[in-house]
């Protein structure tokens, strides 16, 4: 048998530890380790919407109760408690996309027409 140097066994715990790093970090990065963690939870962050640089709205469900919160870089504040729904699929989006792109449409077209005049 050959001898094992010093080198060959420092060299072999660097890349068990380096590997156990890329696979913590994969495992963070794609959402494993927190699925694994969600069942034990009692708070579930479901839904996020940015409205602007550093502040957002987040939807919480605590206790059968979905908060709606506004977070900001300074605080967080509770904007409504509502109710949970049997599912987010069951909540329809109001038509207010379409009514909201007409309106912008024609507001353009009126400030065209006054430009020309």
């Amino acid at each position: 048998m050959a001898p094992v140097s010093m080198g060959n066994i420092i060299g072999a715990l660097a890349l068990v530890l380096l590997l156990i790093v890329a696979v913590a970090w994969v495992f963070r990065r794609t959402g494993v380790a927190t699925r694994m963690v969600k069942g034990n939870s009692i708070l579930s962050v479901k839904h996020t919407q940015s409205i602007g640089a550093r502040e957002r709205l987040v939807v919480v469900e605590v206790d059968d109760k979905w908060l709606l919160l506004g977070v900001t870089q300074d605080n967080i504040t509770n904007l409504m408690t509502m109710e949970k729904k049997a599912e987010l699929e069951s909540v329809k989006p109001a038509p207010f996309i379409s009514s909201f792109q007409t309106a912008l449409v024609n507001c353009i077209a009126q400030r065209k027409g006054e430009s020309k005049k």
